[in-house]
C-alpha cells in the first residue's frame, strides 16, 4: 500500500514539473500608417502610438510579440486624412494571425 502511495506521489510531482514546449510560428507584418485614417488612432494615439496600436490589435484578438513604429526620413506626405504620414509599424504576430492582419492591410515584410 506505502509503495502505490510513494509512486502515485512521484507520478503527481513529475506531471507538475513536465515542461511544456510551445511552437509559435511568427511573422513580421509592416504597415504604413496614415495622417489619420487608420482604426486605431483614437485620443491616445498621438501620445503614444506603438501603445495604441498594440491595444487596438489585442482588442481585435491578435497576439502581438513584438512591435515598433518608425518614422520614414525623406518622406513627402500630404495633409488628407488618407495620405501617409511617414510612420511605419512593424509588427511581429502569431501565424495564425495573418489574415487579421491582412484584412487591416499589413503586409508581410
Amino acid at each position: 500500500m506505502k509503495k502505490i502511495l510513494f509512486i502515485a506521489m512521484l507520478a503527481s510531482i513529475f506531471s507538475f514539473c513536465k515542461k511544456e514546449t510551445v511552437s509559435t510560428q511568427s511573422t513580421v507584418m509592416v504597415y504604413g500608417m496614415t495622417q489619420c485614417s487608420d482604426p486605431w488612432q483614437d485620443e491616445d494615439y498621438f501620445k503614444d502610438k506603438a501603445a495604441a496600436l498594440k491595444a487596438y490589435l489585442t482588442k481585435q484578438g491578435i497576439t502581438v510579440l513584438e512591435l515598433s513604429i518608425v518614422e520614414e526620413t525623406g518622406f513627402i506626405f500630404c495633409q488628407a486624412c488618407t495620405c501617409p504620414s511617414g510612420f511605419i509599424a512593424t509588427v511581429k504576430v502569431d501565424d495564425k494571425d495573418i489574415a487579421a492582419m491582412e484584412k487591416l492591410k499589413f503586409t508581410k515584410k
